[in-house]
């Protein structure tokens, strides 16, 4: 009972006090408050709206001690600026909603996001990178259209299977194919064309058809 008188005590010691928020450097915040006095205030870190100049705020006074407790009005139109020191952490029990009417920018040196699964609709995208790594066990890509610029192209895989209604390749300079073992079918006709056509062969060079014209 007595801790509780105690308290309370401690608690009636305090005084609030309107005040507006002046023009100083750090360390504190130079309130002008309604009596007429001028102090130095902390930013209590419970008011979690960081004040500027300007700014209609409640005081809280325990002896030489005095908080910025509340921001009640704001002076300015620039953007609110919510601040804690340190490393923070939200907590929420159910589902967590950010939404904004033009955007929402996210600034850090390292961004890492954690999640059994990740869905992102947008019209447009874009993705702008110096270096990009992609690791999954199984990719799916559903792509209407591609268009892709690139300065250079290395793919290393165990398997590639590629499986397509037209292709159409354009090579400008040299297109070569280092194999194993090269085997090309065609249903219909298979149409080689060049300036100079060069076979050559180590061992046995067979053509076999029902009907074989040259020249």
């Amino acid at each position: 009972m007595g801790d509780v008188a105690a308290r309370k005590i401690a608690f009636e010691s305090w005084t609030l006090e309107e005040g507006a928020v002046g023009a100083g450097e750090p360390p504190g915040l130079r309130v002008l408050l309604a009596s007429g006095r001028t102090c130095r205030a902390v930013h209590a870190a419970s008011c979690l709206l960081e004040p500027a100049e300007g700014d209609r705020v409640l005081v809280a006074w325990l002896g030489d001690e005095a908080f910025v407790v509340s921001v009640l009005t704001r002076a300015g139109r620039g953007p609110a600026r919510l601040s804690m020191g340190g490393d923070a952490e939200l907590r929420v029990e159910g589902t967590l909603s950010l939404e904004a009417r033009d955007r929402i920018v996210a600034r850090a040196p390292n961004v890492s996001i954690a999640a059994r699964s990740w869905l992102v609709r947008a019209a447009d995208a874009v993705l702008s990178t110096d270096r990009l790594s992609l690791s999954s066990a199984r990719a799916l890509l559903d792509l209407r259209a591609v268009e892709a610029v690139l300065g250079a192209v290395e793919t290393v895989a165990e398997r590639l299977v590629t499986r397509a209604g037209r292709s159409l390749r354009q090579v400008d300079d040299v297109d070569q194919v280092r194999a194993g073992r090269v085997e090309v079918a065609s249903e219909s006709t298979l149409s080689l064309h060049a300036h100079d056509t060069l076979v050559t062969a180590d061992g046995l060079v067979k053509m076999d058809a029902e009907q074989i014209q040259l020249g």
